[in-house]
């Protein structure tokens, strides 16, 4: 590189030796007979631990053999004149490496040297499978959704035709049928409910009033298998303790507060591989509620509790990304809602979470479903299934409201019983 007709000094100092010393690869020059002759910094501290690696074969440095690789790329690589490379898994380290090799040929095409360049690949790996995994949830979400619309239409179907059947049945035993059919299908709509939650995400952030308990059944639900199945399976105990005060309500967006909630469980569960308490208590005090999520596992450090939340910080090593818990954090503060953390090693941890109560929502609620109920309505239902408005003229034929019905093509519906109402006169 030259400047107003000088030498650049930078040009001087720079020896490709010393360039390749700056680079945390790993790279090291070989004899055709495999044998290092060159080798850098990082090759130096990585494969000889303070000790030199001139003159000691590669195929005993990077694989740990006695003698050279029948897979090695060579050859191709010879064929080729270019780059050739594998990847590996070495569990002397635990992680993958990738591998290039590069042949000097001389100019009879002989062998006169390998380049060699080592690198660790782990956490490409771990993000390649992560953005993988991140797609194919996606895909199962958007799966799930279109499946939970199906059942729920024929949920109300059936639901629709057992209330109908109820009000003309006079047979007892016929009544208690019936009611064996609404409890297994209340149970299947639930199911189909969470699974619908679920599949949302984060795909909106709209606000709107929350029932705590419901909230906790749904994280409870897509929990079960790490506080309950998992563990006893392997013959470990984790009791569950919930202690919710009734008619508990927030302002908040569902879909996040269940996946911040998971986390929290997930984490403290985590955090009891023996076994152990996890006890979740939500009570009001004033216009505040107040929610504790507490474990009884192996605890923190102050220094780690004071980097909790601190994005990228993990204590799980490869099987974390560090980004749970800062999640959390997020999704609590943009609730207007405080989080802390108290724990001592070896006795456990508990989160205390901190949002401000509804007041009066659940008697809100029961005074718009009594002046709903005590309406009449002239109402226009329009769905692309013929079973489904029929089951819904009725019902609301028997509640003294006028409804005309109406078939929509396929192409147009989107899946959802759709009507127009107006107050009668």
């Amino acid at each position: 590189m030259t400047f107003g007709g000088k030498r650049s000094v930078m040009a001087d100092n720079l020896k490709i030796s010393g360039i390749t010393d700056l680079l945390t690869d790993v790279i090291v020059v070989t004899s055709n007979q495999f044998n290092v002759i060159e080798a850098n910094k990082a090759a130096q501290a990585v494969m000889g631990k303070g000790k030199t690696i001139i003159g000691a074969p590669c195929f005993s440095l990077f694989h740990d053999r006695d003698e050279p690789c029948q897979d090695c790329p060579l050859e191709s690589a010879i064929a080729s004149g270019g780059v050739e490379s594998i990847h590996y898994f070495d569990k002397r380290y635990g992680e993958f490496f990738e591998e290039r090799i590069q042949p000097v040929l001389q100019d009879d095409k002989s062998l006169s040297a390998v380049i060699i360049t080592n690198r660790n690949v782990t956490d490409v790996r771990e993000n390649e499978q992560r953005s993988s995994n991140m797609k194919k949830l996606a895909a199962i979400g958007k799966l799930s959704s279109g499946a939970a619309h199906d059942f729920n239409n024929v949920i109300a179907g059936v639901l629709g035709r057992v209330h109908l059947m109820r009000k003309t049945a006079q047979s007892l035993e016929l009544i208690n049928h019936l009611d064996s059919i609404e409890s297994a299908v209340h149970t299947g709509s639930e199911t189909v409910r969470r699974m619908l939650e679920y599949a949302k995400g984060e795909n909106s952030r709209s606000m709107e009033p929350v029932d705590f308990h419901n909230l906790m059944d749904n994280v409870l639900f897509i929990t079960q298998h790490k506080w309950a199945s998992i563990p006893e399976e392997k013959g470990i105990i984790i009791k569950l303790v919930t202690e919710f005060e009734p008619d508990l309500f927030l302002q908040g967006n569902k879909s996040e507060l269940i996946n911040a909630f998971t986390n929290l469980i997930i984490n403290a569960v985590d955090a009891m591989p023996d076994g152990g308490v996890l006890k979740l208590v939500a009570k009001r005090i004033k216009n505040r509620i107040l929610v504790t999520v507490k474990d009884t596992g192996t605890g923190m450090t102050a220094d780690i509790v004071d980097r909790i939340f601190d994005p990228f910080f993990s204590t799980k090593g490869s099987n974390g990304t560090g980004l749970g818990l800062s999640e959390v954090y997020g999704t609590i503060r943009r609730h207007g809602a405080n989080i802390e953390v108290e724990s001592t090693v070896g006795r456990g941890t508990q989160f205390l979470l901190n949002f401000e109560a509804l007041d009066d929502f659940r008697k809100r609620q029961i005074q718009t479903r009594i002046d709903t109920l005590s309406a009449t309505y002239k109402i226009l239902a329009l769905d692309d299934e013929e079973y489904l408005l029929e089951t819904l003229k009725d019902i609301l034929d028997e509640e003294g409201h006028k409804v005309l019905v109406s078939q929509l093509p396929l192409k147009h519906s989107n899946r959802f019983v759709r009507a127009t109402i107006m107050r009668s006169s």
